[in-house]
């Protein structure tokens, strides 16, 4: 699970839900519009997902790639 929080306001604003055991890396594009992560899914998969989080309402991922 990864939370987005409106620092300005100290809230949570989405929650995402994530097939991963465990999340290893995440980072955000300098414009805001991108969430990349990296976890472990199950006993031996990586999974890369990037997000779309331009829009707080309709947050997608738009690419998954395992490793």
């Amino acid at each position: 699970m990864i939370r987005i929080w409106k620092t300005e306001h100290s809230r949570c604003i989405k929650i995402l839900t994530t097939p991963y055991d465990r999340i290893n890396s995440m980072s955000i594009s300098r414009d805001g519009k991108l969430l990349t992560t990296i976890g472990k899914e199950g006993q031996t998969k990586e999974l890369l997902l990037i997000w779309d989080i331009s829009s707080i309402e309709e947050t997608k991922i738009i690419i998954r790639q395992y490793s």
